[in-house]
């Protein structure tokens, strides 16, 4: 029954996981790099030369790595394939007869950035925006 769909379509739970765990090795490089700092204020004389330079670096290229690979699932998450939406195409197709105005138009609002009507002289054509193609007016 179309009142079973999701409201939100939901991100594929291997982008889920793999985000957290990015975020994760964020957050334990810039606590190892101010347990670096700190151990070098208390110790100075505890690292060679260079040595505190060379673990600085390494840690910086780590957090450097993991921050691209964050932005790589930012823009997996946020680039909609219309593969996501077929199971709400697929129910609007199947139950239009039955669903009311209102879940029509809860699930065309998942489908459709937009809907635009373009004046061609004394005419007007009407233009759909899916969700799943780059939006033409951004």
């Amino acid at each position: 029954m179309i009142g079973e769909l999701p409201v939100r379509l939901i991100r594929p739970l291997h982008q889920e996981r793999e985000r957290a765990r990015l975020e994760a090795e964020a957050a334990r490089l810039e606590r190892g790099l101010a347990n670096l700092r700190a151990q070098r204020a208390m110790d100075p004389a505890g690292f060679g030369p260079g040595e505190y330079e060379a673990a600085r670096d390494r840690i910086r290229q780590q957090q450097a790595a993991t921050t691209a690979a964050l932005e790589r699932v930012a823009v997996v998450e946020l680039t909609p394939r219309q593969e996501d939406y077929e199971l709400v195409v697929v129910s609007l197709v199947e139950e239009w007869e039955l669903l009311t105005d209102a879940e029509k138009n809860g699930l065309l609002r998942q489908l459709l950035r937009r809907v635009v009507l373009v004046r061609e002289g004394r005419r007007f054509r009407v233009e759909l925006h899916p969700m799943w193609e780059a939006d033409p007016w951004a």
